[in-house]
């Protein structure tokens, strides 16, 4: 049975749990702590976004269209549709000559509120621009342009501009992404399936640049404007904005639909994938902190579970999200004199929390 993540409480009841899976890796892809199977797989959604812009910075194209740490940002993002965020993905659409009805990312709604009834005020219809890929493909566009493929049909799985993704995806990863079988993400782009813990071995490779050239300059360039500009990746209230507003300069995150989330910590050299099997992503925020304060990441404070208060539409708290699992030291490499390279050698918990230099076997 696959481990509790998340259980949920409504006044002094349980009612609800919420089980899954967590890979924390080095860059070199072995798994240094893990809960359930690090292998699981699952779509990685929008937690590829990182590497998805890859392509286009390596083949010149910040410099060639002028663009800045905020275009970047934006192109890793998905939004919530404020202003500030349809202001960027202008810019970057104008900058390659290029309009909203070229992007091929469909409409919706804000996910901010304030922005949605702000269009609806006006009598503004949602636009594609209001998308919250809309970054991405203004992104992908570029990237077309720049190598001077079409654009009517760059979302499509046999376009230059996804046979690139999808490489990069591969060799980032470690991961097959078979074009014969894609599936498609809410966006219209290719997504494909993989295993969680090559999703925390590129958060990990991304978060050290290892990498060489060109590639090494990329991974740089796209942490540190996910770090520099946690706002634009997500929005106001929103998980990954949160985490990185609250970290500072200490990790770097992106969830993906269906609950994943993976999580870079450059100082620490690991990368952390989360995945919750039924897809619940509103949930996975309390594992994602609890699993940071594991690994010692843990400017909330507080001592035991994590928890996260739920209230009602007037306010008013009627219970709890609760995370108190704890994680395998699996690690070889840091494996204390004597354990079996790969065997748990620790449970890591709330209670005793990871300080870096001070694992014992126990």
């Amino acid at each position: 049975m696959s481990p509790i993540l998340v259980r949920s409480f409504r006044g002094g009841g349980l009612e609800g749990r919420r089980v899954g899976h967590i890979a924390v890796a080095s860059p070199s892809g072995e798994i240094v702590y893990s809960l359930g199977d690090p292998d699981y797989e699952t779509f990685f959604r929008s937690a590829a976004k990182p590497i998805q812009v890859f392509p286009l910075i390596e083949a010149g194209g910040m410099e060639h269209f002028g663009f800045e740490v905020r275009h970047l940002a934006m192109m890793v993002a998905s939004h919530s549709g404020q202003p500030i965020h349809v202001e960027i993905v202008r810019e970057i659409l104008a900058r390659i000559g290029l309009g909203e009805e070229d992007l091929l990312c469909g409409p919706h709604a804000p996910m901010h509120e304030g922005a949605r009834d702000d269009l609806v005020g006006k009598g503004i219809p949602f636009g594609r621009i209001h998308n919250n890929c809309s970054g991405k493909h203004a992104g992908m566009l570029a990237l077309a342009r720049l190598k001077g493929w079409p654009i009517e049909d760059y979302i499509e799985a046999d376009h230059p501009v996804q046979r690139a993704v999808t490489l990069a995806l591969e060799e980032v990863t470690g991961t097959p992404c078979p074009m014969a079988i894609p599936a498609v993400d809410g966006c219209g782009i290719p997504t494909f399936r993989g295993a969680l813990s090559a999703l925390a071995t590129s958060f990990a490779r991304i978060a050290t640049d290892s990498f060489d050239g060109r590639r090494a300059d990329a991974a740089s360039r796209v942490r540190m404007a996910m770090m520099s500009h946690p706002l634009l990746i997500a929005g106001d209230g929103r998980l990954d904005t949160l985490l990185m507003e609250e970290g500072g300069d200490v990790l770097f995150s992106k969830v993906g639909a269906k609950g994943v989330i993976g999580i870079g910590l450059p100082g620490r050299r690991l990368g952390i994938a989360i995945k919750l099997e039924d897809g619940f992503l509103d949930e996975i925020e309390v594992a994602a902190r609890h699993a940071l304060r594991l690994l010692g990441i843990d400017p909330w404070g507080g001592a035991g579970p994590t928890t996260q208060p739920v209230t009602n539409w007037v306010g008013r708290r009627v219970g709890r999200l609760e995370s108190s699992f704890e994680l395998d030291f699996t690690g070889a490499v840091e494996s204390p004199a004597g354990a079996p390279a790969g065997r748990p050698v620790r449970r890591v918990s709330s209670r005793h929390p990871h300080v870096p230099g001070e694992l014992t076997a126990g």
